[in-house]
């Protein structure tokens, strides 16, 4: 990002950091007696600065003394660090529970929430099959799951049914995603499942008082129907007892 004419007959402490010549200074002398490799950064045109790994050997030149410094941008890396760093802090810190397994059915990570949903910590779970938290009666859905994902297919809001470490079935939300290698072939399936429980009981709940004032209704209908009849038949009987007296 430089033209060479501004490079050319400058020390390389010029194209550093001031807090950073030291450490530069020393990786030079290093240098000149073997290979050294150091992490530093360099000061751009513009005044900004850019991570860079800088490599250096010695050698002789005409007699003389020399150093080849080989310098490495960082920038992609730090990046990539940094948001890997930041993928998986939203992956500790989410609520719900993220798991992934290879297509084997091998657990292979298992995140914060994971473990206070199913009980099960990280320890516990990875390297066991995703049967740990499966009923048997619902294994024909991970295969189903399974399916979908190997034809490049994602899952979303599916509602079922797991089970906790100490056995209680709990009601979730998934949804299941395909993991892709550098090649797009899937060698897995990432999995976020939501603990519905609550909502699940709460929505029994309500369809049990409904189910009950429904009943109330046809009860309280069925005693007004019967209570008609009878004035119906009251009222009768009396117009015939009125037409008797007649």
């Amino acid at each position: 990002q430089m033209p060479t004419e501004k490079i050319l007959g400058k020390p390389l402490a010029r194209f550093t950091t001031t807090e950073d010549v030291p450490q530069l200074r020393a990786f030079l002398e290093e240098a000149a007696g073997k290979s050294s490799v150091v992490t530093t950064t360099l000061l751009l045109e513009d005044g900004t600065t850019t991570p860079v790994k800088l490599s250096a050997c010695a050698f002789e030149v005409g007699g003389l003394p020399a150093l080849c410094v080989v310098v490495t941008d960082l920038t992609e890396m730090f990046a990539a660090t940094e948001t890997r760093l930041w993928l998986a802090s939203i992956v500790e810190s989410s609520n719900d529970a993220i798991v992934s397994r290879s297509l084997d059915k091998t657990i292979s990570t298992w995140n914060a929430a994971a473990e206070r949903i199913f009980g099960f910590s990280a320890r516990e779970a990875v390297g066991q099959p995703i049967s740990l938290i499966v009923p048997p009666e619902r294994i024909d859905e991970v295969r189903m799951i399974d399916e979908k994902i190997c034809l490049g297919q994602r899952i979303e809001g599916y509602e079922t049914v797991r089970i906790t470490k100490s056995g209680a079935p709990i009601h979730v939300s998934l949804t299941a995603s395909p993991l892709t290698d550098a090649n797009g072939n899937v060698t897995g399936v990432s999995i976020i499942e939501r603990d519905i429980t609550e909502q699940k009981n709460a929505e029994a709940e309500l369809e049990e008082h409904r189910q009950h004032l429904e009943e109330m209704v046809q009860q309280r209908t069925g005693e007004l129907e019967a209570a008609n009849a009878e004035l119906e038949i009251k009222i009768i009987e009396r117009k015939r007892a009125e037409e008797k007296l007649r």
